[in-house]
């Protein structure tokens, strides 16, 4: 209990072996600037443990078991400049770690499973979807945040920015709009290129002042963002095929199914049943969807969900139902029609 001790500006529980914190344990502690949870057993950690340590300056977590985090572990620190989660055993970042964390001057993540762990920064469209009719508002994201400011050139083919480069501020998830006009028809692909480093000079306080640290960190560039291109277009009239529950096969043309957006584009395809063991599916190399009932005797309905994507990234989907009929009931119906046709063809 830390119940009166809204003073308390340093507090060290490091090397106890501790393995859960209670929830609301550091409630009140409004002038903590400095504590230590490391070298003991923490698996995890409650969902909001430092609401309210507004003056939290300096967090070790390092030496526990930690496996995960929550995403707003450090919402109620918003002024933190040293974390420390090495050697634990995380494997990825939560979405919007760093966010609001703007001041964040040195961070261990190294000896994770999960390291070095990779700061994507991708490129999304703001204003529609990406194929919309342009011009277009771009932004840069970091879905973790950005532990310190990152900023990139980006190159457009097909198109004009203004700017032409693309920044995320410290403690933030996104960056500043740029504008994309098209410069003609068809699509236009805009990429990151020079990305920064992590800064990884001299660690802590040193005579000309604070040497930012970032260990267990590294930044990539996301996919190119395609701009202004529809993805391939599906049919309006999607198959419903029925099979017999005795290994009957049916093939379906692909080209039947989707058509690219732009003449010359090569798809490429995935296929799958949501009831495997009722009907597979298989993509054959000439651009075949082939269905393939159980042998088992067993009936029901599957949904199979093809995926077309074009060489710029772009896809689409179409799901459909295939219809799986014990063989002889399969017969029976079908010589009741042709009963039915043969009492209409005598009547007439």
């Amino acid at each position: 209990d830390l119940q009166g001790l809204s003073g308390l500006r340093a507090l060290h529980l490091h090397d106890n072996r501790l393995q859960s914190l209670p929830a609301g344990l550091f409630e009140g502690l409004a002038s903590l600037e400095r504590l230590r949870l490391d070298g003991n057993l923490l698996p995890g950690l409650p969902e909001g443990i430092l609401a309210g340590l507004g003056r939290l300056s300096s967090l070790r977590l390092d030496g526990n078991r930690l496996t995960s985090l929550p995403p707003s572990l450090l919402s109620g620190a918003p002024n933190l400049q040293r974390l420390d989660l090495s050697g634990n055993r995380l494997e990825s970042l939560p979405p919007g770690l760093f966010a609001g964390v703007a001041g964040l001057s040195e961070l261990n993540l190294e000896g994770n499973p999960g390291a070095p762990f990779a700061l994507v920064m991708r490129l999304a469209r703001m204003d529609a979807e990406p194929w919309a009719p342009g011009p277009a508002s771009v932004q840069a994201r970091v879905a973790e945040g950005a532990p310190f400011a990152l900023s990139a050139e980006v190159l457009a083919d097909g198109a004009e920015l203004s700017p032409e480069s693309a920044s995320v501020p410290a403690g933030a998830l996104a960056g500043p709009p740029l504008q994309a006009e098209p410069t003609g028809p068809g699509a236009a692909r805009l990429s990151l290129s020079g990305m920064p480093q992590v800064p990884q000079g001299q660690c802590g306080d040193v005579q000309d002042g604070m040497h930012p640290c970032f260990r267990g960190l590294s930044v990539e560039a996301g996919p190119p963002l395609v701009l202004f291109k529809p993805p391939p277009g599906t049919t309006d009239e999607p198959p419903m095929p029925t099979l017999s529950a005795n290994g009957e096969r049916a093939s379906i043309p692909l080209d039947e199914l989707f058509s690219p957006s732009e003449a010359g584009d090569q798809l490429s395809y995935e296929a799958e049943s949501d009831r495997p063991d009722l009907v597979s599916v298989r993509i054959l190399d000439d651009a075949l969807l082939l269905l393939v009932a159980n042998e088992d005797g067993a009936e029901g309905t599957a949904v199979v969900t093809v995926t077309a994507t074009d060489q710029d990234g772009q896809s689409a989907s179409l799901s459909f139902s295939v219809t799986v009929e014990f063989a002889p009931q399969r017969l029976l119906r079908s010589w009741r029609l042709e009963w039915m046709r043969g009492l209409q063809d005598a009547a007439q």
